[in-house]
């Protein structure tokens, strides 16, 4: 049966939108290509129309909830500006009034006339729980006075038993080991209750941090030689159909990974263009590299790294408490909300009747302090290289969806 005829049976039967019909073609021969090099191709092609609606109807649904948060968001947002400064905020949720610009910066930054939080309030606070919960870890492996990890030899004994529980038959690293798969998990959970997407991962692992400079001037054969025998290509699977990916995908993988590493992040994004897709989706669609062993993150790490696996621990939690607490905020388009915000702002200054009216220049400065703000923000997230982590996700569990070997991106 032919990929359009297919769809064309299932929009007739009402199981598919019109409107849909493009992606639907593009999830069947998905699925489709995948299922019937294990089973006969009727049977392949009615599992794969199953697979078909069920995505289809995952995505409709996950549309629906975040245009949800997005637009209670931005009524507490409007709540919140009415608020400002002892009630005195103004916009639609204070009566009307023309608002008062340094509302706006205080959703980045905190101001003693806000009584609601900051994005930097909230990051400091995940990232305070997170390292509370590593309380251990911290101790034991926080840099001494000359900006050393210390305790190396226990550190690697903890990678080993992230890799393969009691593996190392050493209790205090196993403990420690534990501490950080806790964490994770608290940070995967706050960052779904906010919008995000992230399944439930076993045997997680680590992160991994690829430095942009050394793998750039090894070049990409010498690049892949390193990393590809590494690599556990039974656990790097398809998102979309659940499958590892066949040979052609799988060179095409590296071959997107090397460039997003070697370029730092800048592939795939236009310059003045902050991002692509929602952040509620930035972690689903991280591309996850799942090496096979412990020593096997480790010597890639010792070769194209410069972290650490306490440095992966800290940079994981410093970016997943900027990503939650932008979440948390601005609501699961940050970039959109933003944008939003400082239209607003700039819309009832420019309404402001007054003959001498200082709101529009008012404006005009707040709006320039938000982007300060956010560059400030991407900045601090740059300097730990934000664009080479990549998350050493294993295979999802059972009834949740697979980790994506797609790139990751930003809300449009």
């Amino acid at each position: 049966m032919s990929i359009s005829v297919c769809v064309a049976g299932l929009i007739a039967e009402g199981k598919i939108p019109k409107g849909q019909a493009q992606e639907a073609d593009r999830l069947y021969a998905r699925h489709l290509a995948g299922l019937q090099r294990d089973m006969p191709m009727m049977a392949a092609a009615s599992l794969a129309s199953e697979r078909t609606i069920a995505g289809l109807k995952a995505q409709l649904n996950r549309k629906k909830h975040l245009a949800a948060l997005a637009v209670t968001s931005r009524q507490r947002i409007e709540a919140d500006i009415a608020s400002f400064n002892g009630g005195q905020g103004g916009g639609p949720a204070g009566g009307g009034g023309t608002i008062d610009p340094r509302a706006g910066p205080a959703f980045l930054a905190p101001s003693d006339r806000a009584g609601f939080s900051s994005v930097d309030d909230r990051m400091r606070a995940v990232r305070g729980r997170a390292h509370g919960m590593m309380d251990g870890v911290l101790s034991r492996f926080s840099t001494n006075l000359m900006g050393r990890v210390r305790n190396k030899a226990e550190l690697a004994d903890v990678v080993r038993e992230l890799f393969k529980p009691g593996s190392t038959g050493n209790l205090s690293a196993r403990e420690l080991a534990d501490a950080w798969t806790q964490t994770a998990e608290m940070l995967r959970q706050r960052f779904n209750a906010a919008g995000g997407d992230i399944g439930k991962l076993i045997d997680w692992g680590l992160p991994q941090y690829h430095d942009p400079r050394l793998v750039r001037e090894a070049g990409y054969d010498s690049w892949r030689a390193a990393i590809a025998d590494r690599l556990d290509r039974a656990r790097i699977l398809d998102v979309e159909t659940g499958k590892p990916l066949n040979d052609a995908e799988f060179e095409g993988a590296l071959r997107e990974t090397f460039d997003r590493i070697r370029s730092d992040g800048w592939s795939n994004r236009d310059p003045g263009i902050q991002g692509t897709s929602i952040l509620a989706n930035r972690r689903a669609e991280s591309r996850f590299l799942v090496f096979k062993s412990a020593d096997d993150w480790t010597d890639y790490q010792q070769r194209f790294g410069a972290a650490t696996a306490f440095d992966a621990m800290m940079g994981h939690i410093d970016g997943m408490a900027r990503d939650i607490a932008m979440l948390e905020i601005l609501g699961p388009n940050p970039s959109s909300t933003l944008g939003w915000l400082k239209d607003v702002i700039s819309k009832s200054a420019a309404e402001d009747a007054a003959a001498n009216s200082k709101a529009p220049d008012a404006a005009h400065k707040a709006t320039r302090q938000m982007d300060r703000l956010t560059r400030k923000s991407r900045d601090r997230a740059s300097g730990r290289k934000a664009a080479g982590w990549h998350w050493a996700f294993p295979r999802c569990a059972a009834g949740r969806p697979p980790p994506s070997w797609a790139g990751r991106c930003f809300p449009p």
